[in-house]
C-alpha cells in the first residue's frame, strides 16, 4: 500500500469475545479517502493470505461506508437543487430566457469547482453544502441580465448593442450585491479556532461561487441570449404576456391605481 497514513496505533482488546491486536489505521490530509480505503482492502488481504493458521482479519470499523453515504447525500440534494432552480426559472421565465439565466447554473458550478481545487479547497459536504445554498443567490445575477437583455432587445436595440450594454450597466450593481452576501459570510472564516476550521470554507465557496456568477453573469449570459433570445417588438411582447404576468399587472392596478401616461 502507498504510503498515505499515520503510523497505526496498536493496543489489545476484546473483539467478537476474543483476545484482538487492534490497529487503528488513519489516513493522512491530502488523500481521497474512498481510494485510499480500497487500496488499504486490497493489502489487508495480501496480509491475510500470510498470517498463520488460526489468526483473523476484519475490520472494527470503516469510515469509507459512511462518508460515501454521507457525500452521495450531498450530492443528490445539489443535483436536485440545481434541477428545481433551472425548472423555476423556465416557468417563470419563459423557455429561451430561462435556459439563458438557468445555464448560469452549472457553469458556475464548474467554474467554483476549478478555483476551488486551484486554492486546494476539498470537496466535501461542507463545501458542498455551501454551493447548495449560494444557487438560490447565484442564479438572481442572470436572471437580471437575461431580463435586461430582453427589455433593450425589445426596445429597439440590436442584440450586440443590448448585450454590452447590459453587460456594463449591471456590473456594478452586481457586484455590489454580491459583496453584501460574501460579507455577511465573512465573520464564518475570519479568526482561528476549532469551530472556524469547520466554517471556514463554507465562507470560502460562497463567496467564490457568488464572485464566480457575477464574472458570468456579465459575460457568458450576454453572448448567450444574443444566441438564444429572439428580439421582440412592444406589441408582440405585450401580447406574449403568460396570464400570470396579466393577473400581476391588474393587481398592481387594483392597489396603486393606474399608471399616469407620463411615466
Amino acid at each position: 500500500m502507498s504510503r498515505g497514513y499515520k503510523e497505526p496505533a496498536e493496543r489489545f482488546a476484546y473483539y467478537n469475545g476474543k483476545r484482538a491486536l487492534v490497529l487503528a489505521v488513519s489516513m493522512q490530509s491530502g488523500f481521497n479517502v474512498l481510494s485510499f480505503s480500497e487500496r488499504m482492502k486490497q493489502r489487508v488481504a495480501e496480509l491475510e493470505n500470510t498470517l498463520p493458521w488460526g489468526f483473523e482479519v476484519d475490520f472494527v470499523t470503516y469510515q469509507a461506508t459512511e462518508v460515501k453515504r454521507s457525500i452521495d447525500q450531498v450530492t443528490n440534494s445539489l443535483l436536485q437543487t440545481v434541477a428545481v432552480v433551472f425548472v423555476v426559472v423556465v416557468l417563470f421565465l419563459g423557455i429561451r430566457t430561462g435556459i439563458v439565466a438557468g445555464l448560469l447554473v452549472p457553469i458556475t458550478i464548474l467554474v467554483t469547482v476549478v478555483v476551488m481545487s486551484i486554492m486546494e479547497i476539498p470537496l466535501q459536504k461542507v463545501s458542498i453544502a455551501a454551493i447548495i445554498i449560494a444557487l438560490g443567490l447565484l442564479v438572481d445575477n442572470g436572471i437580471v441580465v437575461a431580463e435586461d437583455y430582453l427589455t433593450r432587445v425589445s426596445q429597439g436595440q440590436s442584440g450586440f448593442e443590448a448585450a454590452m450594454t447590459s453587460g456594463s450597466k449591471m456590473m456594478v450593481p452586481l457586484l455590489t450585491a454580491s459583496l453584501t452576501t460574501i460579507f455577511a459570510f465573512y465573520p464564518l472564516m475570519a479568526g482561528d479556532n476549532v469551530t472556524i476550521e469547520y466554517t471556514r470554507s463554507l465562507a470560502q465557496v460562497i463567496t467564490i461561487t457568488l464572485l464566480s456568477s457575477w464574472v458570468v453573469a456579465l459575460t457568458v449570459i450576454p453572448l448567450l441570449a444574443m444566441w438564444l433570445i429572439k428580439a421582440r417588438g412592444p406589441q408582440q411582447s405585450a401580447d406574449s404576456e403568460s396570464s400570470l404576468q396579466t393577473g400581476y399587472k391588474h393587481l398592481l392596478n387594483m392597489i396603486l391605481g393606474p399608471v399616469p401616461s407620463s411615466c
